[in-house]
């Protein structure tokens, strides 16, 4: 199977200086992106993650409306190339959507299994 390694979970956030209080503070998870920045800077980032301490990340994602389904909680999986782990998983009953270019050199393929939960394949350049 070419998938890589369980990288991330993407939780996406109404209320971003509420998810980071609580999962920073009062879980004690350390914030690892970004880092430096006040409380009041932090609420307006759309991007904040966090180490979960297995070697993933906890992914605060902005933009949250409390939507069923859309907004349910992602499973990331790093891959080196979306095309062959993508051509893998859709054999295996995936639902794969074209990859597009997240950030700078970070390609993203958005998929639900073959019960409709939802998972990303990424790729970042070297």
């Amino acid at each position: 199977m070419p998938l890589g390694r369980f990288d991330k979970v993407i939780l996406y956030a109404q209320d971003m200086a509420r998810m980071v209080a609580f999962y920073r503070d009062a879980l004690d998870l350390p914030l690892s992106y970004p880092r430096g920045m006040s409380d009041a800077q932090l609420a307006r980032e759309v991007w904040v993650t966090l180490e979960l301490g297995c070697g993933c990340t906890l992914a605060l994602h902005a933009g949250g409306q409390g939507r069923h389904g859309d907004d349910a909680p992602t499973l990331v999986f790093a891959v080196a190339d979306i095309a062959t782990a993508g051509a893998a998983l859709s054999a295996a009953g995936a639902r794969l959507a074209p990859p597009f270019e997240a950030a700078p050199g970070v390609m993203v393929a958005k998929g639900r299994d073959p019960e409709g939960n939802a998972f990303s394949l990424e790729s970042a350049a070297s």
